[in-house]
């Protein structure tokens, strides 16, 4: 789920009319032998027998080619690409509908397998990529882009080969068989429970009536604290546009990740052409006593013997580009063009392929939106969200007001940790709204007493004579409305009228009514 990279060496006598040939946004096609003669072979053929494709990006000399993979067309590291810009919204999605709706052009849908879980969201404002890793993760889904430019996701079981058929051991390489033999140079293991986690909360979406939404995952406990406690090591996760519905599966994901002891295995082979053994994603068996990479719950034969591997996924790898392979430049057009670049390579031959493997994906430089911790009192970003109530849209509802084609704006409310309610609204009266006796508003939620005379503000702009008259917000006795009231002046003091069609003004168009407040939450 990330794009790598590759660079192409060409030697220091390659002709000017090979490295002029490559050009920024080609495409570099490796296969794992020579086609020839090229010209023999469809665009379609050559991209399925490729074992990489990459976008070329840089060319730091004429006779050096470095890029990434093609998942750099769903979007970079930085947040760049085809940015989702417009909103794209789904309700009770499948992850195949969710895909159809945020692939860009640049790449297409593979086979993409639903999970059973489905995702209601919306993205805006980040990239393809963002959005894709997000809707996968939440309905329990990873993806890859094949060399062919096809996309496909899936459940990690589904997607990647799940029952391992290739062995790392430190016996010589070879087939056995279903099973396939690699053959580690160097094999380092590392252990840590730096990042471990015991129970994922995520503080999600603001809910109506409530601060946040939240949801939490528990994961089972083996391990004990200096007094014999069970260890208690809780994650925060800022997930601001999470809805409630989702906050507990989010939760469950970024504990699957976090949830138990990170093995991260360093190991060098000399493999030729490994994607074609095994990619990225996959499961593994990596078996090495001496670096205690075993596990007795597994038991097959290899080479004669019976061997107790223990079972690991491939993270990633780097493998040299070797003699024998085809290695083109791809030039996209109505009908793509390519320049062998096989003659001019600088072989790698003798260099290891390098593995990374472990039990975790989890990544601890991850940013927020890729499921990095955010810790109470530290993450900033979460801190801010739980001080500070943001204020959530709201339709007020008025007895004797015709809405008609007028309109509300600025009206939302906002709910504080101190356990009050603050409201606002502004009704602007169109040509057909209409005011037909004394106006009376429901309250957002109940208040903790009954509303007094005077306690929110309310007024009536009149629009034809560019004045303002204000209105007594007056208490009609529960917890659970007010009126608004005009104020009468014929007498010595200022008293309350009931407002009506007339009252204060003669209500008519683009004039408008406005009212804010607080009050505690029952």
């Amino acid at each position: 789920m990330k794009a790598g990279q590759f660079t192409v060496n060409l030697t220091d006598d390659a002709p000017r009319s090979a490295w002029a040939a490559v050009q920024e946004f080609d495409h570099i096609v490796i296969t794992p032998t020579r086609l020839q003669p090229l010209t023999a072979f469809s665009d379609a053929n050559i991209l399925a027998q490729a074992i990489y494709t990459g976008v070329v990006v840089t060319k730091p000399t004429n006779r050096t080619i470095s890029g990434l993979g093609l998942a750099d067309w769903l979007g970079d590291d930085e947040g760049g690409g085809d940015v989702l810009d417009t909103a794209v919204t789904n309700t009770n999605a499948t992850l195949s509908t969710w895909v159809t709706s945020l692939l860009p052009s640049s790449i297409t849908a593979g086979t993409v397998t639903n999970t059973g879980t489905n995702l209601t969201y919306t993205y805006q404002f980040m990239s393809r990529r963002e959005a894709l890793s997000h809707a996968c993760r939440s309905v329990g889904a990873e993806w890859r882009v094949n060399p062919n430019g096809t996309f496909d996701a899936a459940a990690p079981a589904t997607l990647f080969v799940a029952t391992p058929d290739t062995v790392i051991t430190r016996k010589p390489q070879g087939t056995e068989g279903a099973l396939q033999g690699i053959e580690a140079t160097r094999l380092e293991q590392s252990r840590d429970v730096a990042k471990y986690t015991t129970k994922v909360i995520v503080v999600g979406k603001t809910g109506d009536g409530a601060l946040v939404a939240t949801g939490s995952a528990t994961g089972a406990n083996v391990y004990k604290d200096l007094f014999n406690n069970n260890v208690v090591k809780e994650r925060l996760v800022n997930a601001p546009a999470e809805p409630a519905a989702n906050v507990s599966a989010y939760a469950a994901r970024v504990l699957a990740l976090y949830g138990s002891v990170r093995r991260h295995i360093t190991l060098s082979s000399s493999t030729y052409a490994v994607p074609i053994r095994t990619r990225p994603g996959d499961w593994l068996w990596v078996y090495d006593p001496e670096a205690y990479l075993a596990d007795l719950a597994n038991q097959i034969t290899w080479r004669g013997e019976l061997i107790t591997p223990i079972k690991l996924r491939c993270h990633s790898y780097t493998w040299p580009i070797e003699a024998g392979m085809g290695v083109y430049v791809r030039r996209s057009g109505a009908t793509p063009t390519y320049t062998d670049l096989t003659p001019f390579v600088e072989w790698e031959d003798g260099r290891d392929t390098t593995w990374e493997i472990g039990s975790s994906f989890a990544d601890p430089d991850q940013a927020v939106e890729q499921l990095s911790p955010a810790f109470l009192g530290v993450n900033a970003d979460l801190v801010a969200r739980t001080a500070v109530p943001p204020a959530v849209p709201w339709s007020p509802t008025v007895a004797n007001l015709t809405v008609g084609n007028g309109s509300w704006s600025a009206t939302s409310y906002t709910i504080g940790r101190d356990g009050f309610c603050d409201f606002q609204a502004r009704f602007v009266v169109g040509t057909t709204s209409a005011v037909g006796g004394r106006l009376t508003v429901t309250l957002p939620f109940t208040c903790a007493h009954a509303v007094r005379a005077g306690q929110f503000n309310a007024g009536v702009y009149d629009n034809s004579a560019g004045s303002t008259h204000p209105l007594y917000c007056n208490s009609v006795g529960n917890t659970t409305q007010f009126a608004l009231d005009a104020y009468a002046v014929g007498g010595t003091y200022a008293v309350a009228a009931n407002s009506a069609a007339t009252v204060p003004i003669t209500f008519a168009n683009l004039d408008a009514i406005e009212f804010s407040g607080r009050f505690p939450l029952a």
